[in-house]
């Protein structure tokens, strides 16, 4: 008889994140921006210096700059969120969240990560 060891991970994070805002106006800017971004189907760089006209244009109009190429390909993850009052709350099975945080931070966000299974 042969036995079998073997050892796995679960990757699934069933995570939530809430970014809670001062206002209503506040969480529909950054939602709004998120969505926009998570929309973008092509996230990579023109050059080394510069991104897709369309990321470009997203990144003026909003004066965002401090998004990485890395972090936006986390973005491919994410539905796109909702508003609810003055917060955004996110649902995801992914863990990196750099992204998403420095975009609520953008608009004055303050962020909870819990795991939704053990606290819900």
């Amino acid at each position: 008889m042969k036995i079998w060891n073997s050892h796995a991970g679960e990757h699934s994070t069933d995570m939530r994140l809430i970014g809670k805002f001062k206002s209503e106006e506040d969480a529909r800017k950054s939602a709004e921006l998120i969505n926009k971004l998570i929309a973008v189907d092509d996230k990579s760089k023109k050059s080394a210096y510069s991104f897709s006209d369309e990321l470009q244009a997203i990144f003026d109009e909003y004066q965002c700059y401090n998004i990485q190429e890395a972090e936006l390909e986390e973005l491919e993850y994410f539905l796109p969120v909702e508003v609810t009052g003055n917060e955004i709350i996110v649902d995801s099975d992914e863990v990196k969240v750099s992204a998403l945080a420095k975009l609520i931070y953008r608009y004055g966000g303050k962020i909870e990560i819990f795991s939704r299974s053990q606290y819900e």
